[in-house]
């Protein structure tokens, strides 16, 4: 995991991807879909849906949400 990076179960202001694809990441194999903000449409990190690893299935259906990719508002 990145250390820019924060896992969480839920979801705010994001849109999921419809479409899956597999990846290589640092700790494995993983099938996951980008999330969206709501608002702009930029990727602003990803959803785990499937690990192939069991030392990694924890991470299933968690979000990643990559602190350099978000903005605040004000």
């Amino acid at each position: 995991m990145s250390l820019t990076a924060q896992p969480s179960k839920n979801r705010v202001n994001i849109v999921e991807s419809p479409m899956s694809e597999d990846r290589t990441m640092t700790t494995g194999r993983h099938i996951v879909r980008d999330i969206s903000c709501k608002q702009c449409g930029s990727i602003v990190g990803w959803k785990y849906d499937k690990a192939f690893e069991s030392s990694q299935m924890y991470k299933e259906g968690k979000y990643i949400l990559e602190i350099e990719l978000l903005t605040m508002k004000t």
